[in-house]
């Protein structure tokens, strides 16, 4: 489980990084071409979850962030001794690396 959780960390440092720099960076509503033009970085800021859900409710999004991120980390302890569930655990190593992110934020 060990390797997965590092994912997850390395996930959510990166994700963490990439905010700040867009942050620092970019103006809101800005538009910065990276990547040979291929990848389009914008800055916007979303007061609650996906498309502003709970973003009056500050305390119940923490909520809802904790249980989720406990959920997956209780999944992914579950397969932890499994076998031939790789795709699983990477997968939910992701998912809780994305929500670390946003629950830190």
């Amino acid at each position: 489980m060990l390797p997965y959780l590092g994912i997850a960390s390395g996930i959510c440092a990166t994700d963490l990084l990439i905010k700040e720099t867009v942050k620092e960076q970019i103006k809101e509503h800005e538009k910065k071409y990276v990547c040979g033009n291929k990848l389009i970085l914008t800055k916007y800021f979303n007061p609650g979850a996906a498309l502003g859900a709970l973003g009056d409710y500050p305390l119940a999004l923490k909520c809802v962030t904790m249980f989720g991120m406990g959920t997956l980390t209780g999944a992914l302890a579950v397969l932890a001794g499994r076998k031939n569930c790789g795709l699983h655990k990477l997968g939910l190593s992701m998912m809780l690396g994305g929500a670390a992110s946003n629950a830190y934020e």
